[in-house]
């Protein structure tokens, strides 16, 4: 039997007439232009109107999902018997982490997620493959630490790689060296890493000075293998009270007001990733003072 289309019956000019969307009329063998007044039917029909098959979604239980109304309550148990509409408001409920499930929804294996009610990420995992083919992922959650790995690292924060890890970055820091005290003899201060500064000053403050002997103050690097050596120029030694500040900067230069509540050595230079500051006595007399720096980017 041969089936003759709809086309259209005003086409554009110098074009041929175009196949119009069309389905069998219901029992017969004409066809019927489909659109808003004439839906695709339920039921499908071969081309003699024989019924072919009935268009149902199935469930697990065997039953056809109904559409339902929109006035259907949100069913969000996936294996309970429920109309589309319904199905579908339980799916959004969940989604919108008002349902009776967790909330918000997370997929299995998912590395996204947020605050209860909020749409801003509290944490999140960025995949990816280095040049050597290793997968690395960077964790973001608000907060990073110093000595991370590099697979776990926080996205959060700016962080530059040590050789062997990865350091937040830093802006000018300072901290104490020696709390004050009444000392006679050499003191060395603790080590101090220097995560991404170029420079530093160091503070010596003497609240009582003996007069003899003198102190003198010298920063000393230590490289990888333990081995110290001196960074300072040798400086003039202190006898009076006050607070007296010694700077080592690429580049430094230029004259220094030298007073007893002053800058009083500048020596142009640079600091490694570990140092420290050690305090010379001339004699064994007691003095009292206490030792601070400050990191300069």
């Amino acid at each position: 039997m041969g089936i003759t289309l709809n086309r259209e019956t005003s086409p554009p000019p110098n074009t041929n007439p175009g196949v119009l969307p069309q389905h069998f009329k219901t029992g017969g063998t004409s066809m019927l232009d489909t659109g808003q007044d004439n839906p695709l039917p339920v039921t499908l029909y071969d081309g003699q109107g024989n019924v072919l098959s009935t268009v149902a979604v199935g469930m697990g239980d065997g039953a056809d999902v109904t559409k339902g109304a929109k006035a259907d309550a949100a069913v969000t148990d996936p294996t309970l018997s429920a109309s589309q509409i319904a199905l579908l408001k339980g799916l959004l409920s969940q989604l919108q982490g008002t349902g009776s499930g967790a909330a918000p929804v997370e997929l299995a294996g998912s590395n996204f997620t947020a605050a209860h009610g909020s749409l801003v990420p509290t944490d999140i995992a960025v995949m990816g493959v280095n040049d050597n083919g290793i997968a690395r992922y960077w964790w973001a959650s608000g907060t990073a630490s110093d000595s991370d790995l590099g697979n776990n690292s926080a996205i959060t924060s700016q962080q530059q790689y040590n050789g062997s890890t990865w350091d937040r970055v830093r802006n000018n820091t300072q901290g104490t060296l020696l709390a004050s005290a009444a000392r006679t003899s050499t003191t060395n201060s603790a080590n101090v890493t220097n995560y991404n500064s170029r420079g530093v000053i160091v503070d010596l403050s003497v609240t009582n000075a003996s007069g003899t002997g003198g102190l003198s103050v010298y920063v000393i690097g230590v490289d990888a293998n333990g081995i110290t050596y001196q960074i300072s120029d040798s400086p003039t030694a202190v006898t009076a009270s006050g607070v007296y500040a010694y700077e080592i900067y690429p580049g430094s230069t230029g004259s220094v007001p030298g007073g007893t509540q002053d800058l009083v050595k500048r020596t142009a230079g640079s600091i490694p990733r570990t140092f420290y500051v050690r305090v010379s006595h001339g004699d064994a007399s007691s003095y009292t003072y206490s030792l601070s720096y400050s990191l300069i980017k």
